[in-house]
């Protein structure tokens, strides 16, 4: 747990019951990994992969293949090595401690890349899609999700989390 004062203890506090960090359902989440095919020497990467659930069902989904994840908070890249353990894929998992990805995951062959509400994280959304796509090889997939505000949110809450209003677009009703 990060200590008071630390810039994200609450952000550690508000996700610690939560694996799956980005904008999407469970079942949703593994919707997707049977839909994103990754073969022999198939890499994949994940911005933002917070406690690493996605890349861990898609490795654990598709065994010839590895992955990397890059987040900012090491408490968060803690918990992705223990599931990556956990599951027995911590052998084709790198997780990586950075504010900064962009210049680790600019001009590769990546057959897939992927934000799941780490939107800030190579700039805005058009930053952020086309971050990812520099990274991906020809014909490979690139996975972009964004958060939404379900409700309107505290100015209290977004202060702690250091957010505006406008970072994010209105969900759609009846969320």
């Amino acid at each position: 747990m990060p200590p008071v004062g630390h810039p994200f203890r609450y952000t550690v506090i508000a996700h610690a019951p939560r694996r799956i960090l980005g904008p999407i359902a469970d079942e949703r989440l593994d919707a997707l990994v049977e839909r994103l095919p990754l073969g022999r020497g198939d890499h994949a990467l994940e911005i933002g992969s917070g406690k690493g659930e996605l890349l861990v069902r898609l490795l654990a989904r598709w065994p010839e293949a590895t992955a990397e994840g890059f987040d900012r908070t090491p408490w968060f890249n803690a918990a992705a090595r223990a599931a990556a353990e956990a599951a027995g894929v911590a052998d084709r998992l790198s997780i990586l401690e950075t504010d900064a990805p962009g210049p680790l995951v600019a001009d590769r062959s990546v057959a897939l890349t992927i934000a799941m509400g780490a939107t800030g994280i190579l700039g805005d959304a058009a930053q952020t899609v086309a971050g990812l796509a520099a990274a991906t090889r020809p014909g490979g997939i690139v996975v972009y999700g964004d958060g939404i505000w379900i409700r309107e949110p505290l100015a209290e809450g977004m202060n702690a989390f250091g957010m505006t209003r406008d970072e994010l677009p209105e969900g759609p009703e009846g969320l």
